[in-house]
């Protein structure tokens, strides 16, 4: 992109402050929480580190500055939405946003400035947060890339990772070291996977260009350090990987929690109208009208529960001939189910509902005729083996009786004999 001197130089240091500044009143002021490690995640952009509450609030302040007319907000929200950092990226309102300080009449010259600057180098820096960055220019840009290398030194340094992104893409000088500050950079804002790519290119013989020597490598041994960087973003990834999955599994715990939510309110609220319609029915209404209502009272559906009223309608649809509520109200009765225990009401309403034909009353009358058979089966076997006991006992008591009349006569005639 050619030679921009000491002119250039200012301005990056200007962006650089400008930025870190600005995010510094929108966000940590907004959010104390991060206020201990702020100047760090600020000095880097990486928004997607923030809370989604933090990120509101430094948004919030961000347009409450630009509604107030301040260029430098305003530029640094179109840094922001044309590069994607934090928020989904937004090329036309990002170019929007930094043409309208390039082209305001503002005292803020230097913003100005900036934002030109920018719109001239908008599709690199888009192609450097995609991934797909490519320098190609070469010897004609040498020249550049040295009256730039120590500024980029300095940069490199106080890891002032935009401005450094910035001033690659601006030289455009094809070598090793160039694709290593451009992964350096992505690194430096979080975007780990493309990273990962500028460090490959740097490594890469077919697509690096040039390679620097050492004098001229700004102190960086790049072959040794992109192989590090690789293996640390490497591990970065998969902890941000991790670490999406925690908060996107915790988001979708909310939301189906949240939805639950809705989705009981609003079977709760449909009940509450069931039950409402029922109760002003059932007067006029038919058994099933009152049983029904009975059962919402009993479980506590649509209204609170209330064991007493569910009783009241329970019996009076009973009364009005329900075979269902006849054997529900026969089992209250049979086991003291809010009521005293009857075994003769239980017994007739249970005899009701069967011969109307109700299921489960006839198969408990069956139940109490075996119940009743077998009971009457062991009492007459008991009453058997009385008797035979009765009849056993008195052929013992007659046997006897004969022994001891044998006895008798045997020892009279034995007296006779000895007269």
């Amino acid at each position: 992109m050619g030679y921009q001197g000491n002119k250039v130089a200012f301005r990056l240091v200007f962006l650089s402050r400008m930025l870190r500044a600005l995010f510094l009143v929108t966000l940590i002021f907004t959010n104390p929480s991060i206020a201990n490690d702020g100047m760090e995640l600020v000095r880097q952009l990486n928004l997607g580190n923030f809370s989604d509450e933090a990120k509101t609030n430094g948004f919030s302040a961000l347009q409450e500055s630009i509604d107030q007319g301040d260029p430098q907000a305003k530029l640094v929200l179109g840094i922001i939405k044309l590069l994607g950092i934090g928020v989904a990226s937004n090329e036309s309102e990002g170019v929007a946003l930094i043409s309208s300080v390039a082209s305001s009449n503002t005292n803020n010259a230097s913003a100005q400035a900036i934002a030109e600057r920018l719109l001239k180098i908008k599709d690199e820096l888009i192609k450097w947060r995609q991934g797909n960055a490519r320098l190609s220019c070469g010897t004609g840009c040498a020249f550049s890339r040295g009256l730039n290398s120590e500024n980029m030194r300095r940069l490199f340094k106080l890891e002032e990772w935009f401005d450094l992104a910035v001033i690659t893409l601006e030289v455009g000088y094809q070598d090793d070291l160039s694709y290593f500050y451009l992964g350096r950079t992505a690194e430096g804002i979080g975007d780990y996977s493309n990273a990962i790519t500028y460090y490959r290119l740097a490594l890469d013989p077919n697509t690096r260009g040039h390679q620097c020597s050492s004098s001229v490598c700004n102190g960086v041994n790049v072959a040794s350090e992109a192989k590090d960087r690789i293996y640390i973003v490497r591990g970065l990834l998969d902890k941000q990987q991790t670490e999406h999955d925690t908060e996107r599994r915790k988001k979708e715990a909310a939301a189906a929690a949240k939805l639950e939510e809705a989705r009981q309110l609003t079977l709760k609220e449909e009940r509450t109208i069931e039950f409402n319609t029922t109760l002003q029915n059932a007067d006029s209404g038919t058994c099933t009208v009152q049983h029904q209502l009975a059962k919402m009272y009993f479980a506590g559906d649509g209204t609170a529960a209330d064991e007493k009223s569910g009783l009241n309608w329970l019996s009076k649809s009973a009364q009005k001939g329900c075979s269902d509520a006849q054997y529900e109200l026969s089992k209250r009765y049979r086991a003291g189910n809010g009521l005293a225990k009857n075994a003769q009401k239980a017994d007739d309403l249970l005899l009701k509902s069967s011969r109307q034909g109700y299921p489960e009353a006839q198969e408990k009358m069956r139940e109490i005729q075996a119940i009743k058979q077998e009971r009457a089966s062991q009492i007459a076997a008991a009453e058997s083996e009385k008797l035979e006991k009765l009849r056993a006992a008195e052929q013992k008591l007659i046997q006897e009786k004969q022994e001891i009349e044998s006895k008798r006569k045997l020892e009279n005639i034995n007296k006779l004999k000895s007269l």
